[in-house]
């Protein structure tokens, strides 16, 4: 995955669901009109907690920009990453199964996780109100498993 310019809010937020709510603030705050957005995938979220928690996790809600022509946010840019992606369409609720097929890849495969997982957003909320229309990309940073070999 390569480094994009981007705006981003972080907060700690309860609960998975308040995730919304996050999202409501940001576009609340964000200035649009100073703001070209990038022509393909436009948000994000990055979860910075390593581990599952279920509550008070620390997530970042991120909007892939093209340029900022007035400093309303703060601006930075994504990291370049190796990523183990499943794309899927529909509700979140599927998260799950989607995380359980990406462990079994990296079982299979010999990977490990090498930082937190991010959602990229094909179809949010800000483009369809149903739930069904979504298309999100469930992206997990990857690094090849290091074993210890002793000879």
């Amino acid at each position: 995955m390569p480094s994009y310019p981007m705006i981003s809010l972080t907060k700690v937020i309860a609960t998975y669901e308040d995730e919304e709510l996050l999202w409501q603030e940001f576009s609340q705050l964000a200035d649009f009109k100073y703001i070209t957005t990038h022509y393909q995938t436009t948000t994000r979220s990055l979860y910075h907690d390593l581990e599952y928690t279920g509550c008070e996790m620390t997530v970042e809600v991120q909007l892939l920009i093209n340029n900022l022509t007035k400093a309303t946010f703060n601006y930075d840019h994504s990291l370049a990453l190796e990523v183990a992606s499943v794309t899927f369409n529909g509700p979140y609720e599927q998260m799950t199964e989607v995380t359980l097929a990406i462990a079994a890849w990296l079982e299979a495969y010999d990977y490990q996780l090498a930082g937190p997982m991010f959602n990229i957003y094909h179809r949010s909320f800000f483009e369809t109100t149903d739930p069904h229309d979504l298309i999100t990309e469930a992206c997990f940073p990857i690094a090849p498993l290091v074993t210890n070999q002793k000879g």
